[in-house]
């Protein structure tokens, strides 16, 4: 399916126990498949992965805030896994992470799975964090976990993308909305945030047609609900962003950075 990096930071990945969790790790190594958020230990779990984009390193963290009984310890398997109400935990426990993921990385994303199933609005703890992790350092947010596409709030002209809902899922009783999000980034971060009208159904996801116009003013009613202004182009929604660089450092050649994962050499990519 072309699909280079997966996060393993949720609710599920514990579900067969942390035997499982390492044959789950090994499966996606052998099949070629970039994965962070789950592993032998928390260490193991909770280091981004390096992904080059052009003549661009991204940084990906992958953190779970609802499972706490599938965390990862020192000497077991798991996800990474903080507590959602430990705010303080969080900004402790990004601040260092970023700030190490910098040293190797031109743009750096946090993914959380966090909320609660079913809702259609990010809860209060999710703005609180989310607006936290850009102050951190983190160029975007990209949240999931409620099988609902909610809102993107523009943060110091940074998005937070809190739940991007289902893409291909079992969905039961007939095609239901969803969308597709795409980023267009350079060194200082995300420069466009588009949303791509969708319909999904029983293992399958095509693009909206007669639901497409409804679809996107749906989405950018939702965004306007968080103080975010939209634009609806050329049949998806776009938010255009104006990041401040976050250092003074000149780009680092990384061309031989043993850190960073070339997706376009790997066996399994699809060109």
């Amino acid at each position: 399916a072309g699909i280079d990096v997966v996060l393993t930071a949720n609710n599920h990945t514990g579900d067969y126990g942390r035997d499982a969790v390492i044959d789950h790790v090994n499966y996606l190594n052998k099949a070629g498949v970039i994965h962070c958020g789950a592993g032998a230990n928390v260490d193991e779990a909770s280091k981004p992965v390096f992904v080059k984009v052009k003549n661009l390193s991204v940084a990906i963290f992958s953190v779970d805030a609802t499972m706490k009984y599938f965390a990862s310890t020192e000497n077991a398997a798991g996800t990474w896994y903080l507590p959602p109400k430990d705010v303080e935990l969080w900004r402790k426990t990004f601040t260092e992470k970023i700030s190490d993921a910098r040293k190797h990385a031109d743009v750096v994303i946090v993914a959380p799975h966090w909320g609660l199933p079913g809702i259609k609005e990010p809860l209060d703890y999710m703005k609180t964090l989310g607006r936290m992790l850009i102050d951190c350092g983190a160029d975007a947010v990209l949240g999931c976990h409620s099988h609902n596409i909610q809102g993107v709030e523009k943060y110091n002209e940074r998005p937070i993308v809190y739940d991007a809902g289902n893409f291909l899922f079992e969905t039961l009783g007939g095609e239901n909305d969803t969308g597709c999000f795409s980023l267009t980034i350079d060194r200082d971060g995300v420069k466009r945030l588009r949303f791509i009208p969708l319909r999904n159904g029983y293992g399958y996801v095509v693009p909206a047609t007669r639901s497409r116009d409804r679809i996107n003013k749906w989405f950018a009613d939702m965004c306007k609900a968080l103080d975010t202004e939209v634009e609806i182009r050329n049949g998806t929604v776009e938010m255009d962003l104006n990041p401040a660089p976050r250092g003074d450092e000149p780009p680092i050649d990384r061309s031989d950075d043993e850190l960073i994962i070339d997706p376009s050499k790997m066996e399994h990519h699809r060109i």
